[in-house]
Order: structure tokens, then sequence, then C-alpha cells
């Protein structure tokens, strides 16, 4: 075709330009040295994610799965570390981990996603930085499989699920033991004096915790946790933060220092469910990887 009578065909004279339309040059350029076993170098841990992801995707659309697995270390030594979205776009490195067989990376981005994205309504997963990750261009998405990010957000899901559920019990025994007339429960440790007990302090760390809460985060405590419509709206990073705020009141005896601190036990509960995170669909990427060969 590049010899014969064909618009590809080396032209007698001036420059000779093959148009791929819908192609990336750098991408095809570095593809077709690799088939014809040229000796420039494609260098690709100099020049970045974006030209990888060029590669790949060029590779992909042509059916060179071999010219893939000849990449398959490459992940691991530009993005070994948590994702950077500010410099490169979150759908590449997605499709860069799940095109080029990075298991270990894809479900480290997958557990980056369900810490610090949030979901918006009718948008789906957005990123700290207000980016709608689905929204990026055809490009950038080129590497992702269909309903991947669909299975993180109902991954997300489970995950916050989990955090309140352990949540909302502390919550619901503090009000149960609120509402009794007792002199102690079992979240309230401090000692007698002088045969008398301390008052209890299961109302104080009730309103402690309220008041540190926004309306978002006491609607999924008191809400059934298999309430679908019960979708939270935030990251658990800003849970987290919320969380953090959780003091025990300034009118606390220091006789109670000792009783359950519940800042550090809800943080617990977001590290724990977080440590549960797995990633979606990785039966269909095995499957995917072995039918490339």
């Amino acid at each position: 075709m590049l010899q014969g009578p064909y618009i590809e065909a080396r032209p007698e004279e001036g420059d000779w330009v093959v148009i791929l339309p819908g192609d990336n040059p750098e991408g095809a350029k570095v593809v077709l040295n690799v088939i014809h076993h040229r000796p420039a170098n494609p260098n690709i841990k100099d020049s970045g994610l974006k030209k990888l992801h060029a590669i790949l995707t060029f590779a992909q659309k042509y059916d060179l799965p071999y010219i893939m697995r000849a990449f398959s270390l490459l992940p691991s030594l530009i993005f070994a570390s948590v994702p950077d979205v500010g410099q490169y776009s979150l759908t590449i490195k997605v499709g860069l981990a799940w095109e080029t067989g990075g298991m270990y990376l894809l479900g480290k981005l997958v557990k980056w996603i369900v810490h610090f994205c949030h979901e918006d309504e009718g948008l789906g997963l957005t990123t700290p930085d207000g980016t709608h990750i689905e929204a990026a261009d055809a490009e950038s998405m080129a590497l992702v499989p269909v309903g991947l990010f669909d299975a993180i957000a109902m991954e997300r899901r489970r995950i916050v699920d989990k955090i309140f559920e352990n949540i909302r019990k502390d919550v619901a025994e503090l009000r149960q033991y609120g509402k009794m007339d007792i002199k102690s429960s079992p979240y309230c440790r401090a000692k007698t004096f002088r045969g008398e007990p301390h008052p209890p302090c299961t109302t104080h760390w009730l309103d402690s915790i309220m008041a540190s809460f926004t309306d978002d985060e006491i609607r999924c405590i008191s809400a059934r946790s298999d309430d679908d419509s019960n979708i939270y709206p935030f990251s658990i990073n800003h849970l987290e933060s919320l969380i953090g705020r959780i003091r025990s009141p300034a009118t606390f005896n220091a006789k109670h220092s000792g009783c359950d601190p519940f800042r550090k036990k809800f943080l617990c509960y977001c590290r724990e469910a977080l440590e549960d995170v797995t990633t979606p669909m990785a039966e269909e990427h095995k499957r995917y990887l072995s039918s490339q060969g």
C-alpha cells in the first residue's frame, strides 16, 4: 500500500505524509517502529503517561496485543505512587493500568477513587478538584472498559454504607442509654468519687457527635442502610475530616477522660472499610488479559 498507486504511497518528491484520521501520530510512530524492528528507541520512561497512552490506544485499535505486553512493566515505573490527578488525567491512568495488566496499580487507583472522590447526582464520580470523571474526552477514555467507573461507584457506596452502618449502631446505643435513667453506660468509664458515681457522659458524647456532622451525615446515620436513594454526596476523606472535629466537651469532668473515644473509633471504621475495598470487574480483567495472549 505504501509503495503502490495509493494515497498513502511515498511521493516522488516532497515530504511523505500519511494521514491517519483519529489516530495519535506519536503513538502510531512508535508502534510502527516496533512492528518493523526499526532501531528507533521509544524511550517511554522519559516521555510520560500521555505518550504511553497514545501508543497503547493505537495498538488496541489495530489489535496488536504483543505491543501492549512489551510495555507492561512501564506503568509501575511511571506512576507507582498515589495518583496525582492534577498532572495527568485519572482516566488515562486507569486505562493504562487496565490495558497493561497492572492489577496492583488498578487496585491502588480504585482505592484512591473510593477514598477521595464523591458522587454528584446525575453526574457520577467527581474528583476532589471538581472534575466529573466520565465527562472526560473520548481519547482519555479509550482504554477504560465500559462500565468500570459505574462499578467503582457501586463499590464506593458499599464502603460508605459499611462505615455509616457502624456509626449508626454506636449512635443508636448512645441514644438508648441517654433515654435510660441510669448512672453509667458501657461508654462511660468514669470511676466513682466518695462512693457516688459521676454523671454519665453518654448524652454529652451524642451532642458532640451531632454537632460535628452536617445534615448529610446525620441523614445517613438516621436512614436505613438498605435505602438506595440515600447516597452520601461527599468523599470518605471529607467524612474523616468531620469526624476529626469530634471532641470531648469542655464541661466533662477529668474522670471521664478514659471514656470511649468516638473520634478514634469512627476513624477506625473508615480505615477498616477502606482496607476492604475490592477492584470491580476483576474477573473480566483477567479474561480480557488472557484473550490478549
